[in-house]
């Protein structure tokens, strides 16, 4: 990776490489979400803080950096994920909405069963509401130092977690149906 035969400036948090291929044994499959690749002459500085975007400058207005600055974008938005579901504009919209018929339905029917499930809509509504606006932010600008095809699917990175939480969800529901049944029939 040299343009004109001189190496770019790579840096990712504190660290600096000497080449393409440290750089990448840095990132590995977990990525990173703090980059700095720039580049003197011609000038050119992809900088990434994690959070929302990367920024592409061309800071030269000759013909080889404007040339170099489209072959960055070109690369970078073959890499683009589409844009997560609580950064859509609508998303705040619909769960407000639901939250808001959860409450109203609710009111209507109040004193009777059928309020119930009206009131579960408003409060999971309300908390994806709270989850929309929440304040911290998530690392949405990541860099990997392999390919999309090398990198473990979602299943494969995931398999233990969600193995562990269904054996959990299964034992906690046979427990508490033996629980349910010894008080019933301690209680008689």
């Amino acid at each position: 990776m040299t343009v004109n035969g001189e190496k770019p400036t790579l840096e990712s948090g504190d660290y600096e490489f000497d080449s393409v291929e440290e750089l990448f044994s840095y990132l590995g499959e977990d990525g990173n979400d703090k980059i700095d690749i720039s580049r003197r002459q011609p000038a050119i500085d992809l900088t990434s803080s994690g959070y929302k975007s990367a920024t592409i400058r061309c800071l030269g207005s000759d013909d080889v950096s404007l040339a170099l600055f489209q072959r960055v974008v070109n690369a970078l938005r073959h890499c683009e994920r589409r844009t997560p579901l609580r950064a859509q504009p609508w998303s705040v919209g619909v769960t407000t909405a639901l939250t808001f018929v959860g409450i109203y339905n609710a009111q209507h029917h109040l004193g009777s069963w059928i309020a119930a499930p009206y009131v579960g809509l408003a409060v999971i509504s309300a908390g994806l509401t709270v989850w929309l606006f929440k304040v911290q932010g998530r690392r949405d600008t990541l860099f990997f130092g392999v390919s999309r095809s090398a990198q473990k699917s979602f299943w494969q990175r995931k398999r233990d977690d969600i193995l562990v939480a269904v054996i959990s969800a299964f034992l906690g529901g046979i427990l508490g149906v033996i629980g349910t049944l010894l008080t019933q029939a301690l209680s008689k």
